[in-house]
């Protein structure tokens, strides 16, 4: 397996990392990120068609493909199209220097590029969640939570 850390976004709704080479995705010295190599891969499947997404900071680029993703430690979603980004020179120096290596978009399908079914959406389908919510539980100068399949138990004080 390769992890990445990622943003959880729900205002987009694709999975994209960097792969192997991508520019403008860190430096060994700063802001180092983690790089999909699909050759390490016993499942990937090459899909190629071309990905380009804008956020409000900026643009990625890359190429679509397709591989098994694991969220936490339990979940693992099967044939998830997800996109190897290439170039992340768009976002700037906020990537760069960021402490994540890609983003998982939470958002609604009809936001999703290429086709792609959300992971959650797989995740779902899939059977693989107690039920189709996802709960966040924001932390305050603290860390926080983001709870697939159902909501935790929040206690206020």
């Amino acid at each position: 397996p390769q992890s990445f850390t990622v943003v959880f976004d729900t205002g987009s709704s694709n999975l994209w990392v960097p792969q192997v080479g991508c520019k403008n995705c860190g430096y060994w010295w700063a802001g180092g990120k983690h790089e999909f190599d699909h050759d390490k891969s016993s499942s990937y499947v090459a899909d190629g068609a071309d990905f380009h997404i804008q956020y409000g900071s900026g643009d990625v680029k890359g190429i679509f493909s397709v591989d098994d993703v694991t969220l936490a430690q339990d979940i693992v979603i099967s044939g998830q199209k997800f996109a190897e980004v290439s170039d992340a020179g768009g976002l700037g120096l906020g990537y760069t220097m960021g402490k994540f290596d890609g983003i998982l978009g939470l958002g609604f399908e009809g936001l999703s590029l290429g086709g792609a079914e959300t992971v959650f959406k797989n995740a779902i389908d899939q059977g693989l969640v107690k039920e189709p919510v996802f709960a966040f539980a924001l932390g305050d100068n603290a860390d926080g939570e983001l709870t697939f399949g159902g909501i935790g138990e929040l206690v206020l004080v």
